[in-house]
Parts: C-alpha cells; sequence; structure tokens
C-alpha cells in the first residue's frame, strides 16, 4: 500500500474509472454549497491549501507520475472526484467566455497580458483541457477520470466549445435523464455562482484575475491519495474510512478528544472515571437530536412524519462552529475549530462545552428540523425561550426555513434563539431580525434566484458577533473585536438587509416568471401561495386560520386550466410566459383533491369545489371561487396573467416592501 499526498492534477494523471458496483452521482443542492462555501472561505485565505479528504484506489502500487499506462479503480472518493470534474468543467466554460468578451474588448489573449499578476502562457480553458485528459492534449479525448458509462458522455457533451445545457438526442441516445439531470444541475449551479460574481466585477482583467485565483486554489486542492493492490485490504481501509457513514467522523473525533483530555489529568479515581461515563451518555443525548439514525424517519420512507427529520451530526457540529467561533468554518477545517474553541475559550472544562452544545442541540431540534404542525404547538415550544407574546408571523417564517431547508442562516437564526433564552433581547426584537431573514430569502433565493456570498458571510459572521457579544469595528484602519450589547449587534444586523432592497416593478417582473418544474421549487411555489391567501385575513389572532393556510407536506400545485389539456385551445399554444405552468394559474390542493380533478376543465372544477362541504382545502378554494369566478367560464391567458399580476402584488407587500 502506498500513502501520497497529492493534489488535483496529480489524480488526473491516472487512469482512474468507477466500478459498475458503486452507486450513482447522487450530490445535491446542500453537497454543492458547502463545497463551494468551502472554496469560497479559501479563496481568501492564501496561507492555506484546501483539502478534499482521503481517496481510495485499487491498482498498482506506483505514484501518479509512473502511472500513465496503468489503471486504477475509485473504491471511495468517487463523488468528490465527480464534482471536482464538474466544477473544472464549470470553470472551463466561464474562462472561454471571459477571454472571449476580453477578445471583443481589444485584448487578443488576455491571459497573457502584463496587466495580470500572474500571466500564463496557456488559457485557463486550455489548461483544464489538458488537465482533465492527463495531459495527453487530446481534444475531447476520454478522460482519464471515467464515472459510469451515463455521466462518461454528458462529461465529454459539457466539454464541448459552446455548450449550452442540451443534449443531441441522436449521439447521446443511451443518457439516463435522472444522471444527466444531476450532473446537469451540478454544472448549472457552480456555472451559475461564477457567472453571478463575475458579472459584478468592472475589468476584463479583474475578471480574468478571479478565473485564475479559482483555477489555482482548485488545481492546487490537495488529496490523500491511498493505493492498494488487494481488494481485500481496500476493503478494509474502506470500511475504517467510512465507519458508520460519516466519512469525516467529526462527532467521534471530538468526542474522543474530550475523553482523552479527561484522561490527560491523571485523575484515575472513581469519581473522575465516572466524569468519562457521564460525558459519554451527555454527548450520545446531543448527538441523538439530530435523529440521524432513526429509521422510522427516513425521509425517502416516513413512517412517523411527525418527529423531526434526521438531520446531520456533522453538519449540526458545524452550524455550532460557526456560531462560537469568529473564523468561517468550513467542513475540512471544522474539527480543527472545535478542538481550538474546547481547548481556548472553554479552557478544556468538558461541562462548559457539553452545556453550551447541548443548548445549541435543543434549540437545533426545536426550530431546525422538528414540524410544528400547528401554531399552538410552536407557541408551547416557544414558552422555554420567552415568556413574551409570540407573533404568528414567526410560526410562519420558521416554518418556512424547516421546510425548505434553508442552511445559510441557521447559525445566526440559533444565535438569536441563544441571545432570546438568555433574556438578552426582546421578542419584538428577536422577531424583526427572523422576518428581516425570511424576507431576503423568500425575495433573492425563489423569487430573484440571486443570492449573494455577501449574505452567507454576513449570517455566519453576526452569527458569532452576537453569540461573543463582540461587534467588528475598524480601530486604527484595522478591524477589530470589540464587546458590545446584543441590541446593538442585532439592529447592526437588521440594517444590514437596507442594502438588498428590491423595486415593486423589478419584484413583480421576476415573479410572474415562476412557473411550475416538477422540481423541488414548487413546493416553495405552494408555501408562496398559501402564505399570499393569508395576506388578506388578520393573521396575528387567528390560530386556526393559519393553520389552514400553513404548508403541508402532501399539498401540490394544481393546474386550474389542466396541463394534460394545454394543446386542446389554441390559446395555450401562444408564445407566452403566462402558459399553463405559470404561478397564475396554480393551485395548492391536497394531493386527494389533485388526483381528483387533474383533468377536470375550469368551469368542473369551479362545480366540484362548490360541492364539498368541507375539506383541507375549503380555505384557500372559498378565497378563490369568491375573487375568480367571474373568469371560469372563459379562463385563458389574459385570467392566467391578471392572477400573477395581483399575486405579485401581494407577494411585495408581505416580503418585498421595505
Amino acid at each position: 500500500m502506498i500513502t501520497q499526498k497529492c493534489n488535483i492534477k496529480d489524480i488526473y494523471r491516472r487512469k482512474i474509472k468507477v466500478p459498475k458496483f458503486q452507486r450513482d452521482y447522487v450530490w445535491d443542492d446542500n453537497n454543492r454549497l458547502e463545497l463551494w462555501e468551502d472554496l469560497n472561505n479559501y479563496l481568501e485565505d492564501t496561507k492555506n491549501v484546501f483539502f478534499l479528504g482521503t481517496i481510495l484506489l485499487i491498482g498498482k502500487e506506483v505514484t501518479a507520475d509512473n502511472a500513465q499506462n496503468e489503471e486504477y479503480e475509485i473504491i471511495d472518493g468517487q463523488q468528490r472526484l465527480t464534482t471536482m470534474t464538474i466544477l473544472l468543467l464549470a470553470l472551463k466554460v466561464r474562462s472561454e467566455r471571459v477571454s472571449g468578451n476580453a477578445g471583443d474588448n481589444g485584448y487578443k489573449e488576455i491571459w497573457k497580458n502584463d496587466e495580470l499578476k500572474e500571466p500564463l502562457a496557456y488559457s485557463v480553458h486550455e489548461s483544464i483541457q489538458t488537465i482533465l485528459n492527463g495531459g495527453s492534449g487530446v481534444l475531447h479525448a476520454p478522460f482519464t477520470f471515467t464515472p459510469n458509462e451515463h455521466i462518461r458522455k454528458t462529461f465529454i457533451a459539457m466539454a464541448e466549445d459552446g455548450w449550452r445545457g442540451t443534449l443531441d438526442p441522436e449521439t447521446n441516445s443511451q443518457i439516463r435523464d435522472d444522471d444527466f439531470g444531476e450532473v446537469k444541475k451540478t454544472f448549472e449551479d457552480f456555472e451559475g455562482k461564477m457567472r453571478d460574481i463575475i458579472n459584478n466585477i468592472d475589468t476584463d482583467i479583474e475578471k480574468y484575475e478571479y478565473i485564475l485565483k479559482l483555477y489555482n486554489l482548485i488545481t492546487k486542492t490537495e488529496i490523500i491519495e491511498v493505493v492498494n493492490e488487494s481488494r481485500e485490504e481496500a476493503g478494509r481501509i474502506f470500511e475504517g474510512l467510512n465507519d458508520r457513514g460519516e466519512p469525516l467522523g467529526v462527532g467521534d473525533l471530538m468526542k474522543n478528544y474530550i475523553l482523552m483530555s479527561i484522561d490527560d489529568q491523571k485523575n484515575k479515581e472513581k469519581e473522575d472515571l465516572a466524569k468519562q461515563d457521564s460525558f459519554i451518555k451527555r454527548w450520545r443525548e446531543i448527538c441523538q437530536r439530530t435523529n440521524q439514525k432513526d429509521d422510522s424517519n427516513n425521509p425517502k420512507n416516513p413512517k412517523n412524519p411527525k418527529n423531526p427529520k434526521p438531520a446531520s451530526i456533522t453538519t449540526m457540529l458545524k452550524h455550532f462552529a460557526q456560531m462560537v467561533s469568529h473564523t468561517r468554518v468550513a467542513k475540512s477545517n471544522l474539527y480543527k475549530e472545535l478542538k481550538s474553541y474546547y481547548d481556548k475559550e472553554c479552557e478544556k472544562n468538558y461541562d462548559t462545552f457539553l452545556n453550551k452544545l447541548n443548548t445549541f442541540s435543543e434549540i437545533y431540534q426545536d426550530f431546525i428540523i422538528s414540524n410544528h404542525e400547528t401554531v399552538a404547538a410552536f407557541k408551547n415550544t416557544m414558552k422555554k425561550y420567552t415568556d413574551e407574546s409570540v407573533d404568528n408571523k414567526l410560526y410562519l417564517a420558521t416554518n418556512l426555513f424547516r421546510i425548505h431547508s434553508l442552511i445559510n442562516p441557521t447559525p445566526m437564526i440559533c444565535s438569536l434563539f441563544f441571545a432570546l433564552k438568555e433574556k438578552e433581547i426582546k421578542i419584538k426584537h428577536f422577531t424583526s431580525a427572523i422576518l428581516s431573514i425570511e424576507k431576503y430569502s423568500v425575495v433573492h433565493q425563489w423569487i430573484l434566484d440571486k443570492h449573494t456570498n455577501q449574505k452567507d458571510f454576513d449570517y455566519k459572521d453576526y452569527s458569532a458577533f452576537l453569540y461573543n457579544k463582540r461587534l467588528e469595528e475598524t480601530v486604527d484602519n484595522k478591524p477589530k473585536l470589540v464587546p458590545e450589547t446584543t441590541e446593538k449587534i442585532v439592529t447592526k444586523f437588521i440594517n444590514s438587509f437596507n442594502t438588498e432592497t428590491i423595486s415593486r416593478k423589478e419584484f413583480i417582473k421576476d415573479f410572474k416568471k415562476l412557473s411550475y418544474q416538477k422540481s423541488a421549487k414548487d413546493k416553495q411555489i405552494v408555501n408562496l401561495l398559501l402564505r399570499i391567501r393569508s395576506y388578506d385575513d388578520p393573521i396575528e389572532s387567528n390560530d386556526v386560520h393559519i393553520d389552514s393556510i400553513t404548508y403541508k407536506s402532501g399539498y401540490e400545485c394544481e393546474h386550474f386550466y389542466p396541463a394534460s389539456k394545454r394543446e386542446a385551445e389554441a390559446v395555450y399554444k401562444e408564445s407566452s410566459i403566462y402558459d399553463v405552468d405559470n404561478i397564475g394559474n396554480l393551485l395548492p390542493l391536497s394531493e386527494k383533491r389533485n388526483k381528483e380533478f387533474s383533468n377536470s376543465l375550469p368551469s368542473d372544477k369551479y362545480k366540484k369545489f362548490s360541492e364539498e362541504s368541507d375539506s383541507s382545502d375549503k380555505v384557500y378554494l372559498d378565497k378563490f371561487i369568491a375573487e375568480y369566478k367571474k373568469d371560469f367560464e372563459g379562463w385563458n391567458l389574459k385570467a392566467i396573467e391578471e392572477r400573477a399580476d395581483k399575486l405579485a402584488n401581494k407577494a411585495y407587500d408581505i416580503w418585498g416592501a421595505s
């Protein structure tokens, strides 16, 4: 067995394939977001190198420099290596476009320009092509890293010049839609984030400086490469690396570190051994709050949906570390930051550390992963944190964070709950901060689909400012942490959203483009429609009404004019954003009613709606019928547009207005 530290370039010098028994590519939005956050943290940290973890290969035990003619199977790390390949392809596309735009502006070969801090002999996109081909220089040769056949063909398609997100149905007929979809979504996510950043940079030189900076960070990324010729031995190593499904094992590492620190006190009396037992018990209780190992709550087979959905222990610890530490914690340095906090801030006192983590885990369970099915249940939980009156808008906002897994604000939300629990802020001030987060999330992430990295950094920074009661101020032209009241910190956090205002015209324009996509965004539309329904009612005091319009997991988007009949009427064939999938034609209905009425025309649906004496949909439908009854017979694109416009204006009054 050989074990060596190498970088991304070294990895692609080997011919690596994914064996057939490996699972498909499964990285989702959260995985991609975490990697992108980690990369951004290291982008500004020029002293350290980004570390991707360990990759386990089966094959001849030689270094990458001597392995060009050998073939290896990847046993551990294929998801990460697949993602890094997609990331490089996305950067290749961005580099080509920046170079092309620079060429239009008079720069013939911008990567050789003397104005760059680090001019290159070849463009970034040419260099990436060479890396992915293992230095062969053959354009579009099969990559040295070969995932399953479907994904490999998708890679080759994405590597073509002028890639625009579509596949040739003749040459790529064997590519499965689900494989292509995940790979394409990852590509579009990374490429879109790069595009948003580059579009906010003024000059061509500065844009290419960013390309170079990201290219250098990615290609210098370090990996521990383990190569073994024995499949049996490699299997044992794999089990060790992936014990209990936590590849990084941060929870176990931290638990063992604290246990060793207790043992290092050289106190072997029975009462000190009991401390270790007590610590293990409390640690287990904290970890169990994530509900990670409860099979009855598996999100793919929810037998008991009332219980909390499972969450990653590592993710919870990362959010805790981001809240207590002034460092922007990445997953790769999470263990280091937790150790530092335990050693320095807690002075290796495990009771101090556990008490803080225990309170955090309670907040995490109560408001990040638990399901409050009614306002009453939510308010009952809130009694643990405040004896003040709770606004129903707070219930709707916290439900929104949980239902839609809004990850980035989590440390700040938890820090606010800490301050509320310790009676350091009033419920009114607390609610204003939560509603500010909600407004920003709905407008920029759901409707405009262009939230900024800076706001993600604000969440992390202010969570630590608030928790530690220190605010960053400029002293002698240098940033310095100074003691500050929680009220001033929260006020400054709320004011940070003032720069994120949006005009009614811009908001309405983007809102009216929302449509049914058969994706995760559909439940966002369901939630938006239900929340807008509450706009005309006094939601502050009507708990029963709030329960009726709160997002239900069984609700779906129903097309009022049925999608199945769009070809039957010429009016729905017009080229317009106001088609049957547009938000103006969508109703949030229970799954049962959706199936029952799915193919009925608007006038028939109206009759069936009217015949129902009671249902979970009734509150919403009664209002819809009263407002749009006159349009049911001639429901067309104009009616859809008018409803979309009304919904957009109401939505702006709820979330867009300052």
